[in-house]
């Protein structure tokens, strides 16, 4: 199942490459001498590359916050059976046959992997690498140690869930605290990114204007064309380190900033052809 995974993952990055690819080709050799139209199709390929790992990223982190949002309901009721005298495994399986949504599918994996015979550390660790957060792994190393006292402590398991939900809820006022600075560099974009759409329209232009008229005495440095050009793709490159930046401030992971630079990128397109 995890190599189906992954191989489907493989097929929707290869994808991605191939309109990336295919969209460079494009617009380098049909749009080469209209640089308007080639950079708008560039920018237009690099959204539509983007898109499916930015989704598949998004699925994975929605699948993995639910998962560790259960965990600690997973302790209590785990905890809740070992009060009632029921071994490590029993107590496991016992809890196991709740609803925890995403979970479930995982815990009733590792249930059937001990039954079957596999060292229940060994299990405990395969679940955490399948799961993949933080907090599974440090539950993981708890259970572990519960596992080599050689006795399941009802208070042990609740003590574990209420430290788990207890990190968790940090982590919600963290990401609370650092929306502030996500906002501040959207604001900085549009900052930017309107601040260029009018000195194109108010300055470039009739700058351009009036040094053509009036005629050699003064040469224009610039074409209004070639203006909107620099600032585009000054714009495309703060929209790209933009967007790494807040997937690296919101969730501490840089590819979680695609979805941000779809956005933005996105935004200097449309600022660019319709503003």
């Amino acid at each position: 199942m995890e190599r189906v995974v992954i191989e489907k993952k493989l097929a929707i990055y290869l994808l991605s490459a191939v309109i990336l690819v295919s969209t460079l080709a494009t617009a380098i050799i049909w749009f080469n001498s209209k640089p308007i139209q080639r950079d708008n199709l560039l920018t237009v390929g690099i959204i539509a590359s983007l898109t499916p790992a930015a989704i598949i990223d998004h699925l994975e982190m929605r699948r993995k916050r639910k998962i560790d949002e259960r965990i600690p309901d997973f302790l209590r009721e785990m905890a809740e059976k070992a009060r009632s005298g029921m071994s490590f495994f029993k107590a496991l399986k016992a809890a196991s046959e709740k609803e925890y949504g995403p979970l479930q599918v995982e815990l009733r994996r590792l249930v059937n992997q001990i039954s079957w015979g596999m060292n229940p550390e060994e299990a405990l660790k395969r679940f955490a690498t399948r799961v993949g957060t933080s907090t599974s792994k440090k539950v993981v190393v708890f259970l572990q140690e519960v596992l080599k006292m050689g006795m399941t402590s009802a208070e042990i398991l609740g003590m574990i869930g209420k430290y788990i939900r207890s990190l968790q809820l940090m982590e919600r006022e963290k990401s609370s605290e650092l929306k502030v600075h996500m906002l501040t560099i959207y604001i900085t974009f549009a900052a930017f990114t309107f601040i260029s759409t009018i000195l194109l329209k108010s300055f470039f232009q009739p700058l351009y204007q009036a040094t053509s008229n009036v005629g050699g005495i003064i040469a224009p440095i610039m074409t209004p064309l070639e203006a909107k050009q620099i600032f585009y793709h000054l714009i495309l490159v703060e929209a790209v380190t933009s967007g790494l930046i807040i997937g690296k401030i919101s969730e501490g992971r840089l590819i979680a900033g695609l979805k941000h630079i779809i956005l933005l990128l996105a935004a200097c397109l449309l600022a660019f052809n319709y503003i």
